[in-house]
């Protein structure tokens, strides 16, 4: 049997990753705004609110190639659906993975 999703117990924890590149890491609770950085990088969250991304750089690691593979699972959905698979790095705004793309990097497969 294959898990949905893989077991996260064992992975790297974000404090373990900010430490490890001298990154400060401010928590966001995603209801309120955020004011204390010019840029900020997402590191696994779910919707935010309009209000908590307004007028902010939030960039996020999307596991799909944007619009063509949106929301959950969209690495899955885009295997099931033959769409090229990718990730795309982005700006969040108030539409859901429909930010400034900034990067896209194509996964190749054999």
């Amino acid at each position: 049997m294959i898990a949905h999703r893989p077991d996260q117990t064992e992975a790297i924890s974000t404090e373990e990753l900010a430490a490890a590149n001298g990154l400060e890491l401010i928590r966001c609770d995603g209801v309120h705004p955020l004011e204390a950085c010019d840029y900020y990088l997402i590191t696994g969250a779910g919707i935010l609110p309009e209000d908590v991304v307004a007028d902010k750089k939030i960039i996020n690691v999307h596991p799909g190639i944007i619009p063509s593979a949106r929301g959950l699972d969209a690495f899955k959905w885009s295997i099931y659906e033959k769409i090229e698979l990718g990730v795309t790095l982005h700006f969040i705004d108030k539409k859901v993975d429909e930010g400034e793309v900034i990067s896209i990097i194509k996964t190749p497969v054999y």
